[in-house]
């Protein structure tokens, strides 16, 4: 009798482990490996951050953190050199998230890379989305920005003049485009 009850219990906690909890321990899952990615961006380990964000959305395909990862993951693409899979990024977070906070950024980005690519009538398409993300109305003033932290912890503004938008990343000029 006293083994039928050990077996009971095993089984009973595996049940609700696997089923009623499973959302709370994924949640928390999630929320470890993008607080981890956080931790190792703000020490620079930018490594350690992009294997987290990695992880998490490859283990968690439906994670509510997927734009802010997505975004992250195409920072480090870019920064590393690697032009194909951080369009590849870029674009996938652009399409499934246009109101999300990098958008705009994200756009700079791919514009630069069709830059450096060649690709001008691409290059141009990605100017037009950036001129007309912001409705301008620069009444009684000279600029208006826009500003964005990403989870690598990069500083990110936009500044729309007149004739052009200023783009940068901490606090050094990353793209300008005249209109």
């Amino acid at each position: 009798m006293n083994a039928f009850k050990k077996i009971l219990v095993t089984a009973t906690l595996v049940y609700l482990l696997s089923s009623s909890c499973a959302f709370a321990i994924s949640f928390s899952e999630e929320g470890r490996l993008y607080s981890d990615a956080i931790t190792a961006a703000t020490q620079k380990d930018y490594d350690v951050a992009f294997a987290n964000l990695h992880t998490l959305i490859n283990v968690f395909p439906h994670t509510k953190l997927m734009d802010r990862a997505l975004f992250a993951l195409g920072e480090y693409y870019f920064s590393e050199g690697d032009y194909y899979d951080a369009e590849l990024t870029f674009k996938h977070f652009a399409h499934d998230y246009p109101r999300a906070k990098g958008y705009l950024f994200a756009m700079a980005y791919l514009r630069e890379i069709a830059r450096l690519k060649g690709q001008e009538n691409e290059a141009a398409a990605f100017n037009k989305d950036i001129i007309s993300f912001m409705q301008v109305s620069l009444l009684f003033r000279d600029y208006k920005s826009y500003k964005y932290i990403s989870p690598m912890r990069k500083r990110y503004k936009a500044v729309y003049f007149i004739d052009k938008v200023e783009f940068y990343k901490d606090d050094k000029q990353f793209s300008v485009l005249s209109y």
